[in-house]
């Protein structure tokens, strides 16, 4: 399913002298003139000089999956030789490369392929397809054209996302509902497996299975209860299993926004207070929490083996 965008267009390009120009003054102020949501969209750029780190290659895979649009500039900038012998004009390496991560894994639709004119500029049969514009640096007229390929680009995706998005809220099993609408009460549901049999799934088994394939739930931790008392495992909501949440009505706004909050406030890798993570029942006394995790424990502190 797909990712959980970011309010920012990822822009791949080289950055020497001239792209550098083109980018302050005409492919930035186009990104920034649109909204999302009430919010201006940031243009991205990962190079060495603002990476931090020498190994980019894992911020170039954050950018491309979490970005709203991808933006290429395909300028061409060398030439190579051909297989007839002859010289070809071809765009920049990286950029070519980072074009061939997002039509990997994004759609057409999330990809904006742009060029300065040049006399050799041509596009590659195996990228044609995608949607690309001729701009002009320096130019006003290539900001409203860039403004406008923006807009044009985060329609159809939204509305083929949301035409996604909701062919797979109609396909959500019933067991799964009912386990959304029961474990909206807790930021991180618990299953635990006390037994070395593990024997067959039951129903809440198989409906975190596939709240899992959908990214409605993450792995957080696996809980080693003991010499023979199986472990827990604690999930966690993802942005995109609170939005089907509400989609389901398991939750309300409000609640929506307390579990986010609820969620951020737990570190990665840390497991989560009882209070996030316990499951109320009503007893006859009055409610009280049931901790899965201490529950098939029994006393001590969990020993955590951290889910990679």
């Amino acid at each position: 399913m797909r990712y959980e965008a970011k309010d920012q267009v990822f822009v791949a390009m080289p950055f020497t002298g001239p792209f550098r120009k083109a980018f302050e003054t005409v492919i930035e102020p186009a990104v920034r003139r649109v909204s999302v949501n009430g919010r201006p969209l940031s243009a991205r750029i990962i190079n060495r000089a603002t990476s931090g780190a020498p190994d980019i290659h894992e911020q170039i895979f954050d950018a491309v999956l979490h970005s709203r649009l991808v933006i290429a500039d395909m300028t061409v900038q060398s030439t190579c030789v051909v297989d007839d012998g002859s010289s070809r004009w071809q765009a920049n390496a990286n950029v070519t490369y980072e074009v061939g991560l997002a039509s990997a894994w994004r759609n057409p639709e999330d990809i904006l392929l742009i060029h300065q004119s040049h006399s050799g500029h041509t596009y590659g049969f195996d990228v044609q397809n995608l949607r690309h514009v001729q701009y002009e640096p320096d130019s006003a007229a290539s900001i409203a054209l860039l403004t406008d390929e923006i807009v044009r680009a985060l329609n159809q995706s939204t509305f083929l996302a949301q035409a996604a998005y909701q062919k797979l809220v109609e396909s959500v099993s019933p067991s799964a509902v009912q386990f959304m609408h029961q474990e909206a009460a807790r930021a991180f549901p618990v299953i635990a497996f006390q037994s070395p049999d593990l024997g067959v799934m039951d129903a809440r088994v198989h409906a975190i299975t596939e709240l899992l394939n959908y990214g409605a739930l993450k792995n957080r931790n696996v809980v080693p209860q003991g010499p023979g008392k199986g472990v827990a495992i604690i999930y966690g909501w993802s942005e995109f299993g609170i939005r089907i949440l509400q989609s389901l009505h398991a939750i309300t706004p409000e609640r929506a926004g307390d579990l986010r909050k609820q969620i951020a406030s737990v570190a990665a890798g840390e497991i989560p207070p009882a209070s996030l993570r316990d499951l109320p029942v009503v007893k006859a006394t009055g409610e009280q929490p049931i901790d899965m995790v201490e529950a098939a424990r029994g006393e001590g502190s969990p020993e955590v083996a951290q889910k990679q």
